[in-house]
């Protein structure tokens, strides 16, 4: 054999054991087929729901948790559904009989744009004559139909899971131990808040520990955020970047916080209110209140503003005397301008205060209204009938009908030049625009919103949010539609919005904040 006879044989070997190398990597090692720029349900969220949610206990299963999320549509219209990839990734495991009874699996590798490497599962699926399921290593896109949801037990559904882990396994479903500390993920909340994190306006986003959401947060000149998030205080950076956290007492129990010169006040339920530095140094002052609190203070011009739980107001100067009493409904909410207090209970009962304490006005409207201030430094009220306008002087004047709305669920909100706005709430989630003097302008229909948006406006556009993580923008001038967002959110979340002096909107729903290019998302509303 020739020396160059030998040399081709040797790198024929070598090729050969390269290639068979090559075969026997796990698919997470192959090439990838894009990074993700899009992402969605698997099916469509108006025809099918959740029938078991992501880490509940399963009474069929022992006891074990969830390892994702079952969706089931109408009664005999599951079966043979189409399944689409959630988005762009690489096939991974895809086999019909993979589950066995429970029929067949397919699990697709997802490239995320930071870097995150994710596995999407689909079971419960079979084939149909035709729909086959994808190949090992095919790339897909998202909406590409890979299977269809098949005949299984109890009825017919199909199981999504989302992991970082098992790109070659389907798994059992359930599990003995946390899901989320194993790798998985809920998997309605990593779509929804994939969703959020690519739209275009996407700036930063934050993971936080309570997906209560939003209890008090507050924004500071310098684009800093404070937030409370299970039983600490944190700051986060302009950029969304942990500043500092320090952890509360425990028996503080939390029930509000507003910013105080250079630092926050925190107050608990009890009547302890703690001054803590914004700047991260620390716990600067502790003042135990004779009485406890039963609502959230507040400052009044150099006034705070305490309430007490048999409903009584007591006002506090800065030296932490006592100024003033008044009396006030039992689990009022407070309002104020520059010129006047108003505290209105779930019944209606009203009670106006001026700043020396004075009570200038009461009325009993029997049934809860909404307060916005007006630009004279008195209010704008949204009776049960009726809409009207009261002076710091306590004059009421009469400017129209108020429609129909959710009690609890509405919300009415003003402008520095008199305009304003009431959303209804359900069922009818209409928003409608009035002048200052009250005349109707336009009304648009926000019929997906849910419970009692927090409402923010730049007098440009009109942002809702909601505790479900939903987000409707909306032109001041006319109405229009102009942006539209979700997050991750459910029924025990709250929702927070701030604008800082950056352009950047900040938007704390659940256990996450995401900060929005301001300029960028509400461009439409030009």
């Amino acid at each position: 054999m020739t020396r160059f006879a030998q040399q081709c044989l040797f790198a024929a070997a070598i090729l050969l054991l390269w290639t068979g190398a090559q075969a026997s990597i796990p698919a997470r090692a192959q090439g990838p087929c894009g990074v993700v720029d899009g992402i969605a349900f698997p099916i469509d969220t108006t025809l099918f729901q959740i029938v078991q949610g992501y880490a509940a206990p399963s009474s069929r299963h022992d006891g074990r948790f969830h390892t994702g999320e079952d969706w089931t549509g109408a009664r005999g219209a599951t079966y043979g559904t189409p399944v689409q990839a959630i988005a762009r990734g690489r096939v991974t495991y895809s086999t019909p009989g993979g589950w066995g009874r429970d029929r067949g699996a397919v699990i697709v590798e997802h490239r995320m744009p930071d870097g995150s490497l994710w596995y999407s599962m689909y079971g419960h699926m079979e084939e149909s004559p035709t729909i086959l399921f994808p190949p090992v290593y095919a790339c897909v896109e998202r909406g590409d139909v890979i299977g269809v949801i098949g005949r299984v037990r109890p009825a017919p559904h199909l199981h999504l899971e989302i992991r970082n882990f098992g790109p070659e396994s389907p798994g059992a479903g359930y599990t003995f131990t946390d899901p989320t500390a194993q790798g998985l993920r809920n998997p309605s909340k990593f779509i929804l808040n994939w969703q959020a994190w690519l739209h275009e306006a996407h700036c930063w986003h934050t993971d936080l520990a309570d997906e209560g959401g939003a209890h008090a947060d507050v924004l500071r000149p310098d684009g800093s955020l404070l937030a409370l998030d299970a039983g600490r205080l944190l700051a986060l950076h302009p950029n969304g970047g942990v500043l500092w956290r320090y952890p509360l007492d425990t028996a503080l129990a939390p029930v509000g916080m507003i910013s105080y010169g250079e630092t926050v006040l925190v107050a608990g339920a009890g009547g302890a209110l703690q001054w803590w530095s914004a700047a991260g140094n620390g716990l600067v002052e502790m003042w135990q209140l004779p009485h406890a609190l039963g609502g959230p203070p507040l400052l009044w011009n150099d006034l705070l503003i305490t309430l007490t739980p048999d409903g009584l107001l007591i006002a506090y100067g800065p030296d932490r005397t006592e100024r003033w009493r008044a009396p006030a409904p039992p689990d009022a909410q407070v309002h104020v301008t520059p010129r006047l207090l108003a505290a209105m209970s779930p019944r209606g009962d009203l009670v106006l205060i001026g700043p020396q304490g004075n009570v200038i006005g009461q009325a009993a409207l029997g049934a809860a209204g909404d307060l916005a201030p007006a630009p004279d430094g008195g209010f704008y009220l949204r009776g049960p009938a009726d809409l009207w306008h009261l002076s710091p002087e306590s004059a009421w004047t009469k400017l129209g009908a108020a429609p129909v709305v959710q009690a609890g669920e509405s919300v009415l909100v003003s402008l520095p030049d008199g305009r304003f706005y009431l959303y209804s709430g359900g069922p009818d989630h209409v928003l409608y625009a009035y002048g200052p003097d009250g005349s109707l302008r336009w009304t648009v229909l926000l019929a997906d919103l849910q419970g009692k948006p927090t409402v923010f406006s730049d007098g440009r556009a009109l942002l809702l949010a909601d505790g479900y993580g939903r987000v409707r923008l909306v032109g001041a001038n006319g109405g229009a539609l102009c942006n539209a967002l979700r997050l991750w959110g459910w029924r025990a979340s709250t929702a927070w919005v701030g604008l800082g002096a950056d352009g950047i909107l900040r938007l704390h729903v659940a256990d996450q904040v995401i900060g929005l290019d301001w300029a960028a998302f509400s461009a439409g509303c030009q």
